[in-house]
């Protein structure tokens, strides 16, 4: 990531250096179901805080995961869920 002003050479604020994310898909019945798995990582960001001082955000780890399953031409059952292990963090 672009992650620095060319001007000043300070970081760009909220921008991770590195940020990696993988998404796994898996097909089962004949194409009728899917499980998804999505990892996503972000390193350590500056940012300002109140008093507008340079502070820094730390990097988190994401997994979110989904599902779905068609049983019909017309009917798919599809369920998602985010932050699976409720980790908290700041964007």
């Amino acid at each position: 990531t672009e992650s620095e002003d060319e001007t000043t050479s300070f970081q760009l604020l909220r921008r991770p250096k590195h940020r990696v994310g993988f998404q796994g898909d898996y097909r089962f019945a004949e194409g009728k179901g899917n499980l998804n798995l999505g990892i996503n990582s972000v390193g350590p960001r500056e940012d300002i805080n109140l008093a507008f001082a340079r502070t820094v955000n730390p990097g988190y780890t994401t997994v979110d995961a989904a599902a779905s399953y068609r049983f019909h031409d017309n009917a798919t059952a599809f369920v998602r869920l985010d932050n699976v292990l409720n980790k908290e963090y700041d964007e």
